[in-house]
């Protein structure tokens, strides 16, 4: 600083750095559009930059906001959005370019809309509607899949991705819907509780990123209603991974994306096809043991038969031995037999001759006594055997007056009718 009578002169330098002492005492707010803004692969710096443009004139403020806090308060600006940001003005000493120093940024009207859905979600709350315990599990194996977003959409493309073109079996019935704008919420509500008329497993609900007004659809309070009363398990994937909406605070499951919606709907399918590879894998191993262990087999086998085919080898010359000896021996026992069967024939020549001899005489003997007590030897002495009704008659007792009888005599027979019957030894007349 030089000082030159009343004048007090001092550089560039000292100038820039009291301004920006002054400026950085002010801490505000601070509402406009952005512009300039690149996107995050383009902010290559330690900062992000953009503009503030006044929404009521030309006026521009350059900003710079920290990579790390940008990134942890999860922003995605985008020029034309109009925010309001909180922080402090800079000055850089060497160019005497001052820059606004953002600590926090809301999106205009943002404040106003995070309390009226902070409220909105206490009420379902008190409610029990974002009760765990009301949470319904998804079918294991779903094949009937109702999805309720844009046909026209990314969403709808990524969701298909990650679903039915991986696993076909799965049938897509697709309700085409606004997902923002002020058309959103009736069509939404109209396109979920057409839903529940079909035929369905599963019901997804789905958008693809934007801003906080392009996802105000899914806060909606008649939305996330039906959505809530859904007959049907639902899943709703909603934005980004860091977008939550109340729709997926009251759906059974929430996806974080449109493509985690379909993975997880083919989340089990996978699991399937992985434990079918597994088991696929065991029955190739278990297939390759088993015919190690046969071809072992085999190889032992085959060399068994090598050693049985070494040591039958000489086996015809042993069978041709052996033929020779047998030949030997039995020519030698036919010859010794024929004499012994010689001997034996005349043996039983004379002990058959003596056998019928003396069976002839016990026949004579028998054919003696037979002819003693022959009946007809009987008769022929004077007796005679009656019968009635060709039964032999005994005794008197045994038949009736007026029966017939025959009367069988050693020449010929006789036939009578019985007239008079008495006992034996008296003349005792018995009447009948």
């Amino acid at each position: 600083m030089e000082s030159t009578g009343e004048r007090h002169i001092i550089s560039v330098s000292e100038l820039n750095s009291q301004a920006k002492e002054i400026l950085e005492v002010l801490n505000v707010w601070v509402e406009g559009e952005v512009t300039g803004m690149k996107p995050m692969e383009a902010q290559r710096y330690y900062y992000v930059y953009f503009s503030l443009q006044d929404t009521r004139g030309k006026a521009v403020m350059s900003c710079a906001m920290r990579r790390d806090a940008y990134v942890a308060m999860g922003l995605n600006l985008e020029n034309g959005q109009n925010v309001i940001v909180q922080g402090k003005m800079s000055l850089l000493t060497q160019s005497g370019k001052a820059a606004f120093m953002v600590n926090n940024v809301e999106v205009s009207g943002q404040g106003k809309l995070a309390a009226e859905l902070e409220k909105l979600k206490n009420k379902l709350q008190a409610e029990g509607l974002l009760a765990d315990e009301r949470k319904r599990p998804l079918p294991h194996l779903p094949q009937k899949i109702g999805v309720v977003t844009s046909v026209h959409s990314d969403a709808w493309v990524d969701f298909q991705r990650h679903s039915i073109e991986k696993f076909p079996v799965m049938q897509i019935l697709v309700a085409d819907s606004f997902v923002q704008g002020q058309q959103a919420p009736n069509s939404l509500v109209n396109a979920i509780k057409k839903m529940q008329t079909q035929d369905i497993e599963v019901l997804v609900v789905t958008r693809g990123g934007g801003s906080a007004e392009d996802l105000a659809a899914f806060n909606d309070e008649r939305v996330v209603r039906v959505i809530a009363e859904s007959k049907i398990p639902t899943i709703v994937g909603v934005g980004h991974e860091k977008d939550v909406s109340l729709s997926d605070l009251v759906a059974d499951v929430r996806a974080s994306t449109p493509t985690n919606a379909g993975q997880i709907l083919t989340k089990r399918y996978e699991e399937v096809v992985q434990s079918l590879g597994h088991i696929d894998v065991r029955l190739l191993q278990l297939y390759h043991q088993i015919m190690e262990r046969y071809y072992q087999r085999l190889d032992q086998a085959t060399l068994g038969l090598s050693r049985i085919s070494q040591k039958y080898q000489a086996l015809p010359h042993q069978l041709l031995q052996i033929s020779a000896k047998f030949e030997h021996h039995y020519h030698k026992l036919v010859q010794n037999n024929v004499v012994n069967l010689h001997m034996l024939q005349q043996k039983l020549q004379m002990s058959g001759a003596h056998f019928i001899q003396n069976q002839q005489q016990v026949v004579t003997s028998l054919e003696r006594q037979l002819m003693a007590v022959s009946p007809t030897n009987v008769l022929s002495r004077g007796f005679s055997i009656v019968t009635v009704d060709d039964k032999i008659v005994r005794s008197v007792y045994q038949v009736t007056k007026g029966e017939t009888m025959h009367i069988q005599l050693a020449k010929g027979k006789l036939k009578g009718l019985i007239t008079n019957i008495s006992e034996n030894n008296d003349n005792f007349e018995r009447n009948t």
